[in-house]
Order: structure tokens, then sequence, then C-alpha cells
């Protein structure tokens, strides 16, 4: 249900910017479940970037016949080096991460992280990509990483959508306000917050504040605070609470009718 959600939201952006979209990074490809979306707009290249290497074999044969598909089997951060990723036994491996789980743990005590493994990691600018101009990140908490390690390329980048945290839920992960201040250096504006219900997780959208109204960024500064705001979370855990409400009367009139 996350996934579809998530897709939802990085249609919708890609959609609304698509004349602008050149070509495509993204870190943290996984199965690749975000091509589809991709492939409905004129996007020149696509450039997806998967370390874990059982998981990359399937995104290889997901995409064999896109000829404007570029697949790299390595991790982004700001330092090359070898890196171990803790890997997660359940779906998928989509919750594996560089960083060790915290808040993960308590959240999802389904997903068990027994393994580890070694996989490289480098920065985007050592591959001589000059195209791309929207990054999508899905790394589990090493969002800044990924981000230092564009160095000068990163002003090419006109959008960002990414993952965001506002707790630990990986250890030391960016914090949602440190990784607004990284990119507001860089003169890019949080747009769009997507929180996962009450959960400290979810995900914005960045655009290059040159591409926005003076009107457009002074509302966004002002829907930024609402949504982070505690105000927010209760609203959240009200429809939420509803939402459980409303699910139990429906089970319980199935349950009892004759």
């Amino acid at each position: 249900m996350k996934q579809k959600n998530i897709n939802k939201k990085l249609e919708k952006v890609c959609s609304r910017y698509s004349n602008e979209i050149k070509s495509i990074a993204h870190v943290g490809a996984h199965l690749g479940q975000e091509i589809d979306i991709y492939k409905k707009f004129d996007i020149k290249n696509i450039y997806l970037f998967e370390p874990q290497k059982s998981i990359f074999l399937k995104l290889q044969e997901n995409t064999k016949n896109l000829p404007n598909v570029k697949l790299f089997n390595t991790a982004l951060g700001s330092i090359e080096k070898k890196e171990f990723l803790n890997k997660a036994s359940e779906n998928d491996g989509a919750s594996s991460s560089i960083l060790e789980p915290a808040l993960h743990k308590d959240l999802h005590e389904e997903i068990k992280f027994h393994e580890k493994e070694e996989i490289d990691l480098k920065r985007f600018d050592s591959f001589g990509i000059e195209d791309v101009n929207f990054l999508t990140i899905d790394v589990q908490g090493f969002e800044l990483e990924v981000i230092k390690g564009f160095g000068e390329k990163i002003k090419k980048l006109d959008f960002i959508f990414t993952e965001i945290n506002k707790d630990y839920v990986y250890k030391n992960n960016v914090l949602i306000q440190d990784l607004d201040s990284e990119l507001n250096k860089h003169g890019f504006l949080r747009i769009k917050t997507y929180w996962d219900g009450y959960l400290p997780y979810g995900d914005a959208f960045y655009v290059r504040k040159r591409l926005l109204t003076k009107k457009y960024i002074a509302f966004s500064k002002i829907s930024k605070k609402f949504f982070d705001s505690n105000i927010n979370l209760l609203f959240l855990k009200i429809i939420n609470y509803r939402k459980l409400i409303f699910k139990t009367k429906k089970y319980l009139n199935r349950f009892f009718r004759f």
C-alpha cells in the first residue's frame, strides 16, 4: 500500500513538471517499481542505482528491453569506498540500509536485519553523467550523503523527490530540518510533504526556487510549517482513528449479518 501511495505522488509531480524534466537518476531503485511512471513522460535517459546484488539481477531482467534505462550496481554517497549494507530479510530487501535500524525495529517488528552485504559506495559526480535534472532518492535515511556526493553536479538538478524522516528510524539518519537546510543552501525549496500517516517518515518534493513564483514560494513556506507541525500530526491520528472505527464497524456488520 505504501508503494502505491508513493507512486501516485511521484507520478503527480512528474506530470506537473514533465516539460522541464530532462533525465532522471533514481538512487535506491530496488526492482524498478517506478519505471512505468517514468516511461509515461518524454524522458531522455533514466539512470538507476541499486547496490543489492540479488535485487540488481532482477532489476536487469525487469529493464532488459528498455534502451534508455542505464543500470549501476552501486550505492551513492559522499565518500567512495567499500561499505556494508544492513539487509532486510523481508519485503525483498526494500528496507535495507547502510545505516543500522533504530525505530524501524519497533515500527516494523516483522522485518528483521540478520545479514550484511558488502557493497560499493560511489559519488554521483564520478560517473560523468551530465543530463540529469530530476533526482529520486530512496535510501532509508542516507539521503544527505547521496546529495553531498553530487558535488558541483547538484547545480544541474531542478527537482528532488526523496524520503524524509522526523525521527531516527535508522541510526543517525538525516532529519527533515537538516535536509531542508542543506538543500536550501543549494537553492531548493520543499513544496510538497507527504507524511506516511502519523508515522515519523514520508516523502517530500523539492524544486529549485528560480522555477517558482514569489507567491508560490510564500504559500509553500506557510504550508510546510503546517505539515510539519504537531497539529497536523494530531489531525492525521484522528483520521487514522476514524478509519479504524469505520473498518471495525464494517467488519462487525458483515460478521453479524444473517
